[in-house]
């Protein structure tokens, strides 16, 4: 996606400025918290069960009986030679489903926790492996105390769930790739796309030479953590800067497929987005693409997903018409081939309306490409704000799945991830305001509260994509204010200057190293504020030689201004009131 258009470090303060003087709003975050009475569970259930007896002790083994082919997908639940029974088995009967009012789709489940026994019946293996996690999660909520009695009744609303690494920019390192899929697992996520644009054999100039033998072993490794995840690995190809529509760049697709498929892989994507010229024909893609799919299966029958993202993957960018190439794939591309779609913008909302422009044409749901939190348009900001802007009424048959495009910062990005596995599991069930907490509260479980302070003003995604940010502080106007006005905000300031030094008590490492460029500049920015406001105090006594002395320390200078563009924070309301307030004291003195 063609969003890596840099905003000139240069003038960053004074973009974000005008951004404001000008009115341009983010929409409200929708949701609000909820107290989940000490059950926490994500994505949010379809349905829940429970009663006010306890059943077994939490922190005890459990005893795997049923089918022993599902015992391997419970390696994270605790065993032993004796505890409490845990039944696994698969039931792929609709009638049993139909009977507890659920759809028989892959991954759902039933889970029964009993006063001494538990039982998961999952429609397939994926359903098996998903109750699970439901239940390692309720084991991690009552923690030193016994599980409820209780019944969950689940199932996935989208097919398709997960992340595509598709951003510009420096690709996430391995053990962030590995950690994030082991993370997708434990949220039901089931589809991750590797495509970062600053892989050379993902790409022109090197797509059509084989991988290094290191870092084909590395993709192998990724494989095989996707499958103990139940997470499917697509590896896509991205041919279309310098394609030459013959057999011989054909052959050359083809075999670094079937390079892919010995290390593993069984889905694979096709990426035309972001190019010009003769490799965006539309009908030469459709016609190549509809060819391939026929001498894959042949070669493989157990190829699962292919993907196609286009050159026209916006409503902006496309054409409406019949001769548009949206509806030239409905009516040449194979139906097997998935969709990328990213709305009515590159950046956009998730709505109705744009995903019956595209099905419409293609004649088949769309599989939404969500450029959030991806940041690679915008690398002064870090984006840990609450994922918004879903139809909450979608279903399979507008939308085939839903993948985050994230930051080049893979734990960060975890925020917004949380979330949209919240969304993709069970829209209609989605509160983006208490995702988005229960989201801080899973990645810093041992100061969510320094955690959120942090991320309530890190949200702006700039004004391409705006986003709300630090909607519940209240700057004052600094030549009519009340005590009750300052007081609030100066406490919020120091408040926020405890903030980096509690992360690096409480936030885990790898995560820890992505934010501490932001993290030193949120501290430095809140003693500013601070500083300027004992100014603006002093500004109203006699004392002129103190006024000074504070203003000219809560003064940035021109390293501090270098090193804030480098990594912004505040951007909306925090920066631009210290600006104006600085403004304002200059004309006190």
């Amino acid at each position: 996606m063609k969003i890596k258009t840099f905003l000139l470090v240069a003038g960053i303060l004074s973009c974000t400025l005008m951004s404001a003087q000008i009115g341009d709003v983010a929409p409200p975050v929708p949701g609000s918290k909820i107290d989940h009475q000490g059950m926490v569970l994500n994505p949010t259930p379809f349905r829940v069960s429970v009663s006010s007896d306890s059943g077994p002790a939490a922190d005890g083994t459990f005893i795997f009986k049923g089918d022993k082919k599902l015992f391997h997908l419970a390696k994270f639940i605790p065993a032993g030679t004796t505890g409490t029974p845990l039944t696994l088995k698969v039931n792929s009967s609709s009638k049993y489903f139909s009977k507890l009012g659920m759809d028989a789709v892959s991954g759902a489940f039933r889970l029964s926790i009993g006063a001494n026994s538990v039982e998961i019946t999952g429609y397939d293996k994926a359903g098996v492996f998903y109750g699970l996690q439901t239940l390692r999660q309720v084991i991690e909520n009552k923690k030193g105390g016994n599980l409820p009695v209780m019944t969950i009744f689940d199932k996935p609303t989208l097919p398709l769930r997960g992340v595509i690494e598709g951003f510009y920019g420096p690709p996430w390192p391995h053990e962030v790739r590995l950690d994030l899929i082991d993370f997708m697992g434990r949220n039901k996520m089931n589809l991750y796309v590797y495509g970062p644009k600053d892989d050379p054999y993902h790409r022109t100039p090197s797509w059509r030479e084989p991988y290094p033998a290191d870092e084909a072993a590395k993709i192998a490794e990724l494989v095989k953590a996707c499958k103990e995840n139940m997470v499917e690995f697509a590896w896509a190809i991205h041919p279309g800067g310098d394609i030459r529509w013959d057999d011989e760049d054909y052959a050359n697709i083809l075999r670094k497929f079937d390079a892919m498929y010995a290390i593993g892989v069984r889905s694979f994507a096709i990426f035309f987005d972001d190019i010009k010229g003769d490799g965006a024909d539309a009908h030469k893609q459709a016609d190549w693409l509809t060819t391939l799919k026929k001498d894959l299966m042949k070669a493989h029958k157990d190829i699962s997903q292919l993907i196609l993202c286009p050159t026209e993957y916006a409503k902006a960018r496309s054409k409406p018409g019949e001769d548009g190439a949206l509806a030239i794939f409905g009516h040449s591309l194979d139906p097997a081939y998935k969709i990328f779609w990213t709305g009515d913008q590159v950046m956009s909302h998730v709505t109705r309306s744009t995903l019956e422009y595209i099905d419409s044409r293609t004649r088949r749901p769309a599989l939404f490409w969500w450029n959030f939190p991806v940041s690679d348009y915008i690398l002064p900001h870090i984006l840990m704000g609450p994922s918004y802007g879903f139809d909450t009424d979608l279903t399979s048959k507008e939308l085939s799945g839903l993948l985050t495009n994230p930051m080049e910062h893979g734990e960060a990005s975890k925020v917004a991830i949380y979330s949209v596995a919240d969304y993709t599991w069970n829209p209609s069930g989605y509160n983006p305001l208490d995702s988005w907490e229960r989201a801080l509260e899973a990645l810093v479980p041992d100061d969510p509260e320094a955690f959120r302070l942090f991320a309530i003003h890190n949200c702006d995604a700039g004004p391409r994509f705006r986003r709300a940010e630090s909607w519940e502080t209240e700057v004052l106007d600094p030549a009519n204010y009340t005590a009750e006005q300052f007081n609030n905000l100066y406490d919020e300031f120091l408040r926020m200057e405890t903030v980096p030094a509690r992360m690096e008590k409480a936030c885990p490492g790898m995560l820890l190293k992505e934010l501490r460029p932001w993290l030193e500049q949120f501290g430095a920015q809140a003693s500013r504020c601070r500083k300027a406001l004992d100014a603006l105090r002093l500004s109203k006594g006699t004392d002129k030689v103190a006024f000074k002395q504070v203003l000219e320390s809560a003064r940035m200078s021109e390293v501090e201004k270098k090193a804030y563009e480098e990594h912004s924070t505040g951007t909306v309301v925090i920066q631009p009131f210290y600006e104006k307030l600085i403004e304002y004291l200059d004309g006190q003195d």
